[in-house]
């Protein structure tokens, strides 16, 4: 059997103004309350443009999990999906038997700007300490 979910909201940016290197970098997160094992879970991400980017995963156990779902992997399917501009995450579910799923949170993750912030300090640290030492 089939369960489809779709999340309809205003553009979102996902990324949570986070890039580094020039691509988007987190994870969509999907907290499943019970789900049975091999069931295949289809995500699609679709933008304000109507560019879409579906990525396709089979559950190895069965019960409570975290799917977690990285921006590259959306990425490496539609390299034009905009992450800024997110408006729809349609989230289906098929197996061989009845689905059983309740799914409790669906979440965009991405690193914690005062993390990244924390390690730019450091190499900075680092770098002027270096110069001192040549000085």
């Amino acid at each position: 059997s089939t369960t489809t979910m779709n999340h309809v909201f205003s553009s979102t940016d996902v990324t949570s103004s986070f890039v580094a290197d020039g691509v988007s970098r987190g994870e969509l997160l999907l907290d499943i309350a019970n789900v049975d094992l091999g069931v295949v879970t289809e995500v699609t991400l679709i933008d304000s443009n109507n560019e879409s980017a579906t990525f396709t995963t089979s559950t190895t156990s069965s019960g409570e999990q975290t799917l977690k779902i990285s921006y590259l992997d959306f990425l490496a399917v539609n390299s034009s999906l905009d992450f800024t501009k997110i408006n729809t995450v349609t989230t289906t579910l098929s197996g061989p038997a009845a689905v059983d799923m309740d799914m409790r949170t669906l979440a965009f993750s991405t690193p914690e700007p005062s993390s990244i912030m924390l390690f730019s300090l450091a190499g900075i640290g680092f770098a002027s300490r270096r110069r001192r030492k040549r000085s």
